[in-house]
C-alpha cells in the first residue's frame, strides 16, 4: 500500500465516503496510460528546478557539480524484453534476464536527477560514453562534471572543454598503469600537467567533420590522492589544491549514501514491466532499495567521515 493511502482511507470514512477497492488493477492500467515522453519532461522539469533552487552554500566553491554515473537493471524474462533489451552473451537462452543500462546526470548539491539516457548492454551505441553524449545538453557553460575511470577519455574531455564545463574523473586503467609524474610539468609530489594527444584513429561514432575540429591537443592535470589517480581539467594547483579534489570525489557518494550510513541501491531493482515498452517508462524513475553496502573500497573511503557508518 502506498504511504498514505491507509490515512487517505480513514478520511473518506469518517467523510461518509464509500470504501474503496483493494484492487490495484485499474491504478496500474491508468498509469500505463501516462505518455512516456510527459513522465520524463516532467522528472527532468522537476530536477532542474530543484537544482536551480538550491542554496549557494551547497555548490561546491560556487559551481554546480554534476554527477555522471551508469547502471544496469535485470528485466522479467519476456521474448518483448529480450528483442530490445537482450541478455548477456554469457548467460545461455533460457537461464538469464534481458539487461537495460542506464545513464544518468544527478545534481550533487540537491541528488536530484537532471537526466537520463537507457539503452541495450550490448550492441552499437550501448556503452555509457555513447548514453552520455545523448544528454550531455544537460551541462551548462561554468558546470562541473564528477565521474568514475569510464568517462576519462579523450573526446569526452575536448567536448566539455567546448561546453565551458570542467571535468573530474578517476584515470582510466590502461593509462594508470603508465602514468609517470616524473614527466609533464611538475605542480607538488604526484601531481602534474600533461599533454594528451588526439588518437589517430577516428571513433566509429564520431563524425570526420566532428574528428577534424577536436583538438590536436589537451592539457589536462593528473594526481594521486586518496589511493586513486585522478584526471582533472582544474589545472592550477593554488585554485584547487589535491585535498579539494579528494573530498570532491569523495562527496559523489552523497547521494546514494544518507547521514546514517546506509547505501540507496537502486541498481538490484528490478522493474516491474513485462512489455519493453513501459520499461522506459519506469526503469530511470523506479524508486530506490536501501541495502546494506557491499563494496569495500566505499567502507574505507568513507571510514573517517563523521556520521557516517559504513560496514
Amino acid at each position: 500500500m502506498p504511504e498514505g493511502s491507509g490515512d487517505a482511507a480513514i478520511k473518506r470514512l469518517m467523510g461518509g465516503l464509500p470504501i474503496c477497492s483493494t484492487h490495484t488493477g485499474a491504478y496500474s492500467r491508468a498509469r500505463q496510460r501516462l505518455p512516456l515522453d510527459m513522465v520524463s519532461t516532467l522528472a527532468r522539469h522537476t530536477g532542474r528546478m530543484m537544482g536551480e533552487r538550491t542554496p549557494d552554500t551547497w555548490h561546491w566553491r560556487g559551481r554546480s557539480v554534476r554527477l555522471v554515473d551508469g547502471a544496469t537493471v535485470a528485466l522479467p524474462d519476456t521474448a518483448d524484453n529480450q528483442a530490445v533489451y537482450p541478455q548477456p552473451g554469457s548467460q545461455q537462452p533460457g537461464l538469464g534476464f534481458p539487461l537495460c543500462r542506464l545513464v544518468s546526470i544527478i545534481c550533487l548539491a540537491s541528488g536530484a536527477l537532471l537526466n537520463a539516457a537507457m539503452g541495450p548492454c550490448q550492441g552499437k551505441g550501448s556503452d555509457e560514453q555513447s548514453l552520455l553524449r545523448s544528454i550531455l545538453g544537460t551541462l551548462e557553460s561554468g558546470d562541473l562534471l564528477l565521474g568514475d575511470a569510464f568517462y576519462a577519455t579523450y573526446f569526452l574531455l575536448c567536448t566539455l572543454q567546448a561546453r565551458g564545463v570542467d571535468g573530474v574523473f578517476e584515470q582510466q586503467g590502461s593509462r594508470r598503469r603508465s602514468t609517470d609524474f616524473r614527466r609533464g610539468q611538475r605542480l607538488g609530489p604526484r601531481d602534474h600537467l600533461i599533454e594528451l594527444h588526439k588518437p589517430k584513429i577516428k571513433p566509429d561514432w564520431m563524425s570526420q567533420t566532428e574528428y577534424e575540429q577536436a583538438s590536436d591537443t589537451l592539457k589536462v592535470r593528473e594526481l594521486r590522492t586518496g589511493g586513486k589517480i585522478l584526471m582533472t581539467t582544474l589545472l592550477c594547483p593554488k585554485r584547487t589544491s589535491k585535498a579539494a579534489l579528494k573530498r570532491l570525489y569523495r562527496d559523489r557518494w552523497h547521494v546514494g549514501v544518507p547521514g546514517e550510513g546506509r547505501i540507496i541501491q537502486s541498481v538490484k531493482v528490478r522493474p516491474r514491466p513485462r512489455d519493453s515498452g513501459l520499461v522506459a517508462w519506469e526503469a530511470p524513475w523506479r524508486e530506490s532499495k536501501t541495502v546494506k553496502p557491499s563494496d569495500h573500497v566505499l567502507a574505507l573511503e568513507y571510514s573517517n567521515v563523521p556520521g557516517c557508518n559504513v560496514q
